[in-house]
């Protein structure tokens, strides 16, 4: 059955009062919470053997792992010791992670590394032998022409 999303004037208006930081708080929520639930999965992992590794009660783990919960700082940082995964980070902390890939890459390649410039926005560049030009959120990279 294929199904049709029918919106209403009185929707659009309830949707349209929504705050902007509310939205974020909720697409942010949503992210984190997806991420745990991707490391579960990729360390063969179910709630009880997360609540487990954190000390917690299963219980609290699973409201945890409703979107709409308010995560605290620390509690961030307890899941991202416990999954071995970094679920925030800042701009500083991102180019930081970004910088460490690519010395990584280099060092596959065995090519000399020596970084010209980072940068915050979707591209790092740095300058090498054949200077590799690494997409943010992409595993791999191109060679630059």
């Amino acid at each position: 059955m294929k199904r049709t999303l029918v919106t209403t004037p009185l929707w659009e208006n309830i949707v349209a009062d929504i705050p902007q930081w509310a939205a974020i708080k909720t697409d942010l929520g949503f992210d984190i919470v997806e991420i745990i639930h991707q490391e579960l999965i990729r360390k063969g992992w179910n709630q009880n053997d997360l609540a487990q590794a954190l000390g917690k009660l299963p219980s609290e783990v699973s409201r945890w792992l409703n979107p709409g919960h308010n995560f605290t700082l620390k509690t961030l940082a307890k899941l991202s010791a416990a999954l071995e995964v970094t679920l925030i980070a800042t701009p500083a902390q991102y180019a930081s992670q970004q910088a460490h890939a690519i010395q990584e890459v280099a060092a596959i390649d065995n090519q000399a590394f020596s970084p010209k410039y980072y940068s915050y926005g979707s591209t790092i560049a740095v300058d090498v032998e054949e200077e590799p030009v690494i997409e943010a959120g992409s595993p791999s990279y191109a060679m630059a022409a």
